[in-house]
C-alpha cells in the first residue's frame, strides 16, 4: 500500500486506518530504538526541555535549541536513518 502525500489528502481523515496503523506501530519501534541510545541524563534533560517550551520551537533559548539539536542527532545514530 502506498502511502498518499498531504497534497492528495484533504485531511488526516482521509488516511486509511489500515496505514495508520502501520505507520504508528513502525514509529514505535524505530522511537525505542532511538530513544534507547540516550543516556538517562540525556532523556530526561530532552522531556526537561520540552516541557519548559511547551514542544515549541520558537519557546527555546539557543542554548536549548543546541542541546536538542546534540541530543537528537545522537540518538538518530552513525547512518541516521
Amino acid at each position: 500500500m502506498r502511502i498518499p502525500t498531504t497534497k492528495e489528502l484533504k485531511s488526516a481523515r482521509d488516511l486509511p486506518w489500515q496505514m495508520v496503523i502501520a505507520i504508528s506501530v513502525q514509529v514505535g519501534r524505530e522511537g525505542t530504538k532511538r530513544w534507547s541510545r540516550l543516556s538517562e541524563g540525556e532523556r530526561q534533560e530532552v522531556v526537561a526541555i520540552l516541557k519548559n517550551s511547551k514542544a515549541r520551537w520558537s519557546n527555546l533559548s539557543d542554548s536549548e535549541r543546541r542541546t536538542l539539536r546534540a541530543i537528537v542527532v545522537k540518538a538518530l545514530g552513525p547512518n541516521r536513518r
